[in-house]
């Protein structure tokens, strides 16, 4: 996620929209967006992090995301945490 932000020149503006918002899928994804989103905001204090909190279909959670209008949706699922 930083190398993406390094490579986007992604700056935090004044509008009331997040740079980053956080989709989960699956319990375990879920647990991670949280500890996620922590470390995002830690290292970089600048930028508004958003985490999806209520659910839905990944259709829906992408909508929230396009509507928010994030610059970058992360998305975490139950198969990319296993293969880490």
């Amino acid at each position: 996620i930083l190398e993406l932000l390094s490579l986007t020149n992604v700056v935090s503006a004044k509008e009331n929209k997040p740079d980053i918002y956080i989709l989960s899928f699956g319990s375990t994804a879920e647990k991670k967006s949280f500890s996620l989103a922590e470390e995002l905001r830690s290292l970089l204090p600048k930028l508004s992090i958003i985490r999806h909190c209520g659910g839905g279909s990944l259709k829906n959670q992408l909508k929230r995301a396009d509507k928010s209008g994030a610059n970058i949706a992360v998305i975490l699922g139950e198969d990319e945490l296993t293969q880490q």
